[in-house]
């Protein structure tokens, strides 16, 4: 690369393409606050503000309002722009909605709980950038808040190492707008239109805190993240669940990431649809569930304003649950019980869905059924009434109300108000906490306006008049679960504007990815009670495919900006790459015996510009190739990468270099490939075995139950040292007291429980294991000897700590104290226990006398104390050997004990919630001898809370079962030694006392029935009446029957090896079919049935045989569909015919479960290319088809969709 000449196109360029570069640039004389505010006062739009190296702290924020600047510091490194944010809110605000840069600042928010870098409000944003920045320390680095935004955060650094105390740690946080315009923007994923994340990294250091998301974000946002490094954090994209977040996340696109450590889950979606590929996960510690699929409203909360998504709420799509759950009531009107005639239901198979009677707008819930009946517990309005009363003030547009708090706002937009009085209605467009108001007025009505006395209804969806709560002959229903619930995971923007329920379907979809080497599938959380559960609403095949490719879908390559101004450089061009790639650690090797992991190194890249900022690297099974391991960014010149790969396979590396304003090369550098192979040679005898634990060899040891022994490392050039094996002897080599032992891959061990004689000599004997798993040579110690000469010296103790973790100075508790310490060391005979004392002094014992424990226990909580606040307490601990000597004592520094605020006459907060269970709510349990429960922490701010208290009883708040309880702080209990009795019901109450002995009013829980284990279905569906029908020239239907509801699937072929199987239908039948096509022309084939039930168990028919018919020169009058199955695409698409040689009509196509996908029309044949209404293509699997000829002939069938 050569530094840029000023010819006549590149002025051009300039003059035309490029007019920032002759924007002004307002340099500030200082980091200070004052003085960078100065600059961007003086600005203009397309101006920079460069900000000079050094350092400053900013105690209130530089605001940037409606101008187009970039903020430009000098670098963040030791000598570039470091800025301490004091402020404990923001450090830039940026607002008016125009675009923006931020660029070469480091940011630091150290000892501020609640501080944010860059806080960006108020406006649509487009083609922002945030780059090459570092944040430390900061609760958000990037907040986005209630915004449209779309533009790029690249190349940027996020540690946070201490506990922000306030909320979540969100590195990015990006909220939308939430808004029906935002919401019915065009989804286009793999275009510009949305926040991207790119060649960043991101390290949490505390993987105790759970709550440290990477990213999250709600309300409508559109979000890429890729390229990127993250270690002991998570995402979360959000569903709505309360009036200030009351829309989804519309899209999420996550690639090429490598994530790393610890965390609750790493993928957390509670809505809208995305593409999830090519990330590499490798645990350290746990990462959950690693890519949850979840819902807020279907796990038995109920989410101000929206409710439950139960199948009783307007807002969700509640479509029927199948096409058996639809029809007319055919009994009597003003019938409380429905009547379908010709249903044949099974006894109590709706039991806990909901009902609805489309004609008359309402709803129940569903108590029991018959074949052709079936009974709610009553129906209620189906517009879903939130609040009622009447109108205390009134005006044209305002009603105004007493006895309410409505959230502010909470109403606004979404929902209507109801003037029963009157009959009118209007759109809500703002509320307080006790008025309503309409803009737009009222409609529908008398008088359409309020008077006082007027009664309301606040409702989701339009209200009606004249609802009956009951059946008319004729009227329509439909029976539902509540899917798709409003913004669920499968459903990105709405279809009609109409509301915000029914929103196009587009699943998710999520491919190769990985985790620990492994293929990572998505898991649902599927809390709550079926069939209104989580699983119940998030699906395989229907709201999400695992390990499936989004067809069509090619990500985008965003522009990152060719102009940087790196000390006045103007950097245009990318860097080169390195120019050798060597597989290995240091000089370039051919083959590797690991297969686990491959290593490679390379020579750096060149820039004379912005220099080099990092490298992009992949691995493939060809040159150049990324099949093995995606696309990854790293800033050094070596890598080691952990996949699982395969002996007898050739990888190779290929390396890419990004410069200093992210440019990546235009070319890329491969390896020459490393071969996997095994490693045939056993690995060398460690270089000496000593006896004892430390670099000198001992010779005698006066224990008789343990020998320890260390040792010199083995070597294997090829695939390494894995791990040792020792055994123990009389004679050198032997096995006799202990044989072989494998400890890992380690050089020293300890082993005890041994029954060793007086004047005997032990010998180790220790030899290596390699990584083909082949031992080597053995090498021996020379033996020491057991000896009865006592051990007179007396061992040494550790350093030891006020409190159960790191060192505390004070304490409320007045009846207990704690403390832990540091292993004590004895060379001799060892540790074999520890006792403790408290006193008032250090070393003193007055509050408790010596106590012991045993030589495993490094920590004591020591309760039923009497102490007094305004006294320091030290604990005393010292060590016990193997010959019962003590040693010196070790002291803490003590604890105070803080006096109690007596003045505290207020009891604790009350338990808000006690939970059934060890985790979400639970109804039963099977145990008959154990109860658990679970609740949040309270907080008592003037005495604190020194302990719970809980009860068991057979009704809220009874102690019949077990009597009140003390808990101490912790917040769960998991009980046993009960006699629980089947069928009853038994409820745990809580309370919380405070330290001065003040109790909160007892919470109870919902109470769990114990109840008997269901057994397990082991019995496999039988299959009768197998034939083959409607056989052709190139196909047949096969049918046959089972004795319970299962699947469809057949397997097919010339021979009774098969080799074709149709797509498995997965509705559940007892009565199948299955067309196959395809086939020659008067030839034999073989087939036979496969059916699975509810509970997985498969039965396989014997095999069949059937004959096609000979060619034959048309299509049959019988075949309606064809072809079937069908590949579909525009090219290819599916042909219905009309029945009865009908010259014209129409073709309806439906989902199993009866929703309407397409309506066509046409003459004796209509063509179908596979996209539903809005022009999207389906997926594959079976579909219903609906021929329905000019004359009122119709045809129904089954239609089977291939990749």
């Amino acid at each position: 690369m050569k530094p840029i000449k000023l010819n006549l196109f590149l002025f051009l360029f300039l003059l035309f393409v490029c007019p920032a570069l002759y924007a002004a640039v307002h340099t500030s004389t200082s980091c200070d606050r004052g003085a960078v505010q100065y600059a961007v006062n003086a600005a203009s739009d397309g101006d920079t503000v460069q900000i000079p190296a050094g350092s400053a702290t900013w105690s209130s924020s530089v605001n940037i309002t409606s101008k187009a600047l970039t903020l430009r510091g000098s670098g963040i490194g030791p000598s570039g722009t470091i800025i301490t944010n004091a402020n404990g809110n923001n450090a830039v605000n940026i607002s008016g909605g125009k675009t923006f840069r931020v660029t070469g600042i480091y940011f630091i928010g150290t000892g501020n709980t609640n501080s944010t870098s860059i806080y960006v409000a108020s406006g649509n944003y487009y083609g922002f950038r945030v780059d090459n920045c570092k944040f430390f320390n900061e609760r958000h680095a990037v907040h986005l808040y209630k915004i449209y935004a779309e533009g790029l955060i690249d190349h940027c650094t996020y540690y946070c190492k201490e506990n922000k105390g306030s909320g979540d740690h969100v590195a990015i946080y990006v909220y939308g707008l939430g808004d029906s315009t935002d919401w019915n923007r065009p989804l286009l994923m793999g275009t510009s239109s949305a926040v991207f994340v790119e060649d960043c990294f991101f390290e949490y250091f505390a993987p105790s805190n759970s709550d440290r998301p990477y990213m999250a974000s709600r309300s409508g946002t559109r979000i890429v993240f890729r390229n990127s490094f993250g270690r002991n954090g998570c995402f979360e994209l959000f569903g709505p669940d309360s009036a200030y977040n009351r829309r989804g996340v519309v899209s999420f696109e996550a690639y090429d990431n490598y994530f790393t450590g610890s965390c609750y889950t790493l993928f957390t979606i509670k809505g809208g649809t995305g593409n999830i590929f090519n990330n590499v996960i490798v645990t350290t510690g746990s990462l959950g569930t690693n890519l949850e699929l979840t819902d807020y409203r279907s796990q038995g909360s109920d989410y101000h304003p929206f409710g439950k998504c139960n199948g009783m709420n307007s807002f969700d799509g509640n479509q029927p649950f199948d096409a058996s759950a639809t029809g007319n009531h055919t009994g009597g009107s003003n019938a409380s019980v429905l009547t379908c005639s010709g249903k044949t239901w099974a006894t109590n198979q709706w039991a806990g869905y909901a009902l609805w009677n489309e004609t008359d707008n309402s709803v129940g819930r569903i108590i029991s059924n018959t074949a052709t009946t079936i009974t709610t517990g009553g129906m209620t309005e189906g517009y879903t009434i939130l609040s009622s009363g009447t109108a205390t003030a009134a005006s044209a547009t305002i009603m105004t109300t007493v006895g309410t708090n409505w959230s502010w706002s909470a109403y606004k937009d979404f929902f209507y108000i109801y003037n029963v009085t009157d009959g009118s209605y209007g759109k809500i467009t703002g509320n307080s906490p006790t008025t309503i108001t309409t803009s737009g007025g009222l409609s529908g009505g008398t008088a359409n306006a309020w008077r006082i006395g007027d009664v309301f209804q606040v409702t989701h969806d339009i209200p009606s008049a004249g609802i009956e709560k009951d059946w008319d002959s004729g009227d329509s229903f439909k029976i539902t679960n509540g899917w798709p619930c409003l913004d669920q995971v499968g459903r990105s923007r709405d279809a009609d504007n109409n509301n915000i329920q029914l929103q196009v379907s587009n699943p998710l979809y999520e491919w190769n990815n990985t985790l620990n080497g492994s293929d990572l599938d998505p898991g649902v959380n599927g809390g709550g009670p079926s069939p209104i559960s989580v699983a119940d609403h998030i699906k395989d095949g229907r709201d999400y495919y695992s390990d499936t490719q989004r067809p069509g879908y090619v990500p985008y390559t965003y522009p990152h900006a060719l102009i940087a101004f790196w000390e006045g450089v103007v950097d245009t061009s990318s860097p080169t790459a390195p120019s050798a790639v060597y597989d290995g650690t240091g000089a370039d090797v051919s083959a590797t015996f690991s297969t686990t992991s491959l290593s490679a190194n390379w020579t750096a890249g060149t820039d004379s510009e912005s220099g080099i900022s990092g490298y992009r690297f992949a691995v493939g099974t060809t040159a150049g190739g990324t099949n093995t391991r995606g696309w990854a960014t790293i800033t050094s010149a070596s890598t080691e990468t952990y996949v699982n790969v395969n002996v007898g396979t050739t990888y190779y590396f290929t390396v890419k270099s990004i410069n200093g304003i992210g440019l990546v090369s235009q070319t890329a550098t491969n390896s020459n490939g490393q071969y996997v192979t095994t490693d045939g040679t056993p690995p060398s005898a460690p270089g000496l075995v000593r006896d004892g634990t430390g670099s000198v060899d001992i010779s005698t040891t006066i224990s008789t139950t343990q020998l320890s022994a260390n040792w010199t490392a083995g070597v294997d050039a090829e695939s390494g040292i894995s791990g040792y094996q020792y055994a123990i002897g009389t004679t050198a080599g032997g096995t006799n007291t202990l044989g072989w032992q494998s400890p890992g891959n380690v050089t020293s061990i300890t082993r005890g429980s041994l029954s060793l004689s007086v004047g005997s000599t032990y010998y180790f004997t220790v030899r290596a294991v390699n990584g083909s798993n082949l031992t080597g040579a053995a090498a021996n110690s020379n033996g020491v000897v057991v000896v009865s000469t006592a051990d007179v010296t007396p061992p040494v103790m550790g350093a030891v700590r006020d409190g159960s973790g790191a060192d505390i100075n004070s304490t409320m508790a007045l009846d207990r104290l704690s403390a832990n310490w540091d292993p004590g060391t004895d060379t001799e005979s060892g540790i074999t226990g520890y006792q403790y004392a408290i006193g008032t002094t250090a070393g003193g014992i007055n509050t408790s006398g010596w106590t012991t424990v045993g030589n495993t226990s490094f920590a004591v909580t020591k309760s039923s104390l009497t102490l007094s606040p305004g006294t320091t307490y030290y604990f005393t601990v010292r060590a016990i050997n193997g010959n019962n000597l003590t040693g010196t004592a070790a002291n803490s520094n003590g604890q105070y004990v803080v006096a109690i605020d007596t003045s505290d006459i207020t009891a604790p907060p009350n338990i808000t919630q006690v939970r059934d269970g060890t985790g979400a709510d639970e109804s039963a349990t099977t145990s008959t001898t154990q109860l658990s429960a679970n609740w949040d922490a309270v907080v008592d701010p003037e005495s604190g809370v020194a302990r719970y208290w809980y009860a068991v009883g057979t009704t809220a708040g009874a102690t019949d079962t077990r009597a009140w309880t003390d808990n101490g702080q912790t917040t769960m209990i998991q009980v046993s030694g009960f006699s629980l009795t089947v069928g009853v019901t038994y409820y745990i109450t809580v309370k919380a006392e405070n330290n001065v002995g003040l109790q909160s009013t007892p919470a109870n829980s919902n109470g769990q029935v114990v109840v008997v284990p269901v057994p397990p279905d082991t019995t496999a569906p039988s299959i009768s009446g197998v034939s083959a029908q409607s056989i052709t020239s190139n196909g047949a239907t096969i049918a046959w029957t089972t004795d319970e509801n299962s699947t469809s699937q057949v397997e097919y072929g010339r021979t009774t090896i098969y080799g074709t199987l149709t797509i498995e239908d997965a509705l559940p039948v007892t009565s199948h079919s299955a067309v196959i096509t395809g086939l020659i022309a008067g030839s034999e084939y073989h087939y036979r049935v496969i059916s699975k039930d509810a509970s997985n168990n498969e039965t396989i028919s014997a095999d069949y045989t059937f004959t096609t018919l000979s060619a034959a020169g048309t299509i049959s009058e019988a075949i309606h569909a064809y072809p079937n199955p069908c590949k579909i695409s525009a090219l290819n698409p599916a042909k219905f015919r009309i029945p009865n040689s009908g010259t014209g009509g129409e073709v309806g196509i439906y989902t199993v479960s009866g929703r309407l996908i397409r309506k066509l029309a046409g003459g004796a044949e209509i063509t179908w290319d596979g996209t539903n209404t809005d022009g999207e293509r389906i997926g594959r699997g079976i579909y219903i088809y609906k021929i329905t000829s000019s004359s009122g002939d119709s045809v129904t069938g089954k239609l089977a969709l291939t990749k």
